[in-house]
């Protein structure tokens, strides 16, 4: 399942216990409602945040983003 930044940032995945999630880049596609990239990212951050410890998250660490939620 996608969980895009609008359903993340609106807690509308809150509910969901994922198993795996994939983080693959992060481009400035979704500024109109996020503003910024910093939001935007915060917004994809919310959902590896909320992982439990049995989850298992696949992050690209080449980039600044993935850099960023791994480091997290």
């Amino acid at each position: 399942m996608e969980a895009s930044s609008h359903a993340i940032d609106q807690s509308r995945v809150a509910d969901v216990d994922f198993n795996y999630t994939v983080f693959t880049n992060l481009s400035p596609e979704h500024l109109d409602y996020h503003g910024t990239m910093a939001d935007y990212f915060q917004a994809k951050l919310k959902l590896f945040t909320a992982l439990s410890p049995a989850a298992t998250a696949i992050v690209n660490i080449e980039t600044e983003y993935g850099q960023a939620i791994s480091d997290n």
